[in-house]
């Protein structure tokens, strides 16, 4: 079985698993035959590895130092004929599922075969810039739904114009996007939060091509360079630009004489 690993940090709840010795001694740990104890963790050595400050049934606190962190899938310490013998922390319920939950909504692979161009764009989709979805999101500033019935207010109006769904999305620029939704054919199938929806996706469609066109003319635009920037505050030309000489001659706009055997004047 593969085990889901969950990053442990101050602070968070885990159950204590107590062995047979966490119940002897002067101050022993109160608790109930195979229930856990809660336990907050103090200190983070590893994934795998935590301090813990386990309470007790009754309320007392025990510190436990360098505790094995069991997550799920993994088993726990056990003695040579694989009984678990205590002393451990696991992850609660709760977080196991909310832990497999963020894992099944991961992005699915689509891989046909080893040779497959969707594997190598989302192998190195979060290594380059990109537009993220994220970041269309981001772009709205403001957006307005309505029927068209409801824009057409005080006019003759045709049978289905209440199932024509309006959306206009503004963005942070002032640009405005219109998004549209016709309903369904049928009336008694149309549903007008589907059609609000969709007339909302299809405006939002149209910011994917305009955040591109953006990244890709940020993208082009030169690189300036260290030396770039101390030959600008030297007041002298750029390493890879013309020399002062050479720009000059493009400046004069001074045509070459090729009609004689030697040098002109222009290329001396």
């Amino acid at each position: 079985m593969t085990s889901t690993v969950i990053k442990p940090t101050v602070g968070r709840k885990v159950w204590y698993r107590p062995s047979k010795y966490d119940q002897q001694g002067p101050v022993p740990m109160q608790c109930a035959v195979g229930q856990p104890l809660d336990a907050t963790v103090i200190a983070v050595h590893g994934d795998r590895c935590v301090n813990v400050l386990v309470t007790d049934m009754v309320g007392r606190q025990f510190p436990v130092l360098s505790v094995t962190l069991v997550h799920d899938g993994e088993n726990p310490p056990a003695d040579g004929e694989g009984v678990p013998f205590g002393r451990y922390v696991e992850w609660m319920p709760y977080q196991k599922g909310q832990a497999a939950k963020d894992a099944s909504s991961a992005l699915p692979l689509v891989d046909p075969g080893p040779d497959s161009l969707e594997r190598e764009i989302q192998a190195k989709a979060d290594k380059g810039p990109r537009v993220t979805p994220a970041d269309v999101q981001a772009e709205i500033s403001a957006e307005y739904s309505f029927t068209l019935d409801k824009a057409l207010a005080g006019c003759p109006l045709l049978e289905g114009l209440d199932r024509v769904t309006i959306a206009v999305l503004v963005l942070k620029n002032g640009t405005k996007l219109v998004g549209v939704n016709y309903g369904a054919i049928d009336p008694a199938q149309h549903s007008p939060e589907m059609g609000a929806k969709e007339a909302r996706a299809a405006a939002v469609e149209q910011i994917w091509p305009l955040l591109g066109f953006r990244l890709r003319d940020e993208l082009a635009r030169p690189v300036l360079t260290d030396a770039d920037a101390a030959a600008d505050l030297a007041g002298t030309p750029r390493p890879d630009n013309p020399t002062a000489e050479a720009a000059d001659f493009l400046a004069s706009g001074k045509a070459c004489d090729l009609s004689g055997d030697a040098p002109c004047e222009a290329c001396q």
